[in-house]
């Protein structure tokens, strides 16, 4: 099943007319000269304000990684596509997996407001102690205090890894 876009639904055939996706390196080249900027062998897409490549095609707006989806299966992905290594360019077909929202916002680097240096923790200046906190079923688990925000890392990497598995990172 495509995506449709007014009378228009793209098809695995005619995305495979027009672009070759090469799932070792992930990039997308045209085969047909679309118009000046798209020419027959030129690399397809860029990249949008948060990294991940767009492709536009048949004036609609395409993630790259969702069409390398399409393109090697005939289906179009249920959930969203996680790039194992974070690198949102990086669109080669091992580094793409199917995820739920709450399992591709496990395999997230650490935010650079976090000034623990560790996800899931935060100090707290009133306690004078680093706060544990993890989402779990949709719920916000308090896991504990501690001195130091080494043990604080670990007791929520523990927690991390048994909750999201293969999409836990620190």
């Amino acid at each position: 099943m495509g995506l449709t876009w007014g009378p228009f639904m793209l098809t695995q055939e005619r995305l495979k007319q027009v672009l070759h996706y090469d799932p070792s390196s992930g990039k997308w080249t045209w085969l047909k000269t679309r118009c000046w900027k798209a020419k027959m062998g030129d690399e397809a897409g860029c990249p949008n304000e948060r990294g991940y490549i767009n492709i536009g095609l048949f004036g609609q707006l395409y993630s790259a990684s969702r069409l390398a989806h399409f393109y090697m299966t005939g289906n179009w992905p249920k959930f969203e596509l996680d790039h194992i290594n974070r690198n949102p360019s990086d669109n080669r077909w091992e580094n793409l997996r199917q995820a739920t929202r709450v399992e591709n916002s496990a395999n997230t680097r650490t935010k650079v407001n976090n000034t623990s240096g560790y996800k899931g923790v935060h100090f707290s200046k009133k306690d004078g102690k680093y706060m544990v906190r993890i989402r779990h079923n949709g719920k916000r688990l308090y896991l504990g205090e501690f001195k130091c925000p080494e043990l604080a890392g670990l007791v929520y990497a523990e927690h991390a890894a048994k909750f999201h598995g293969e999409f836990f990172t620190t």
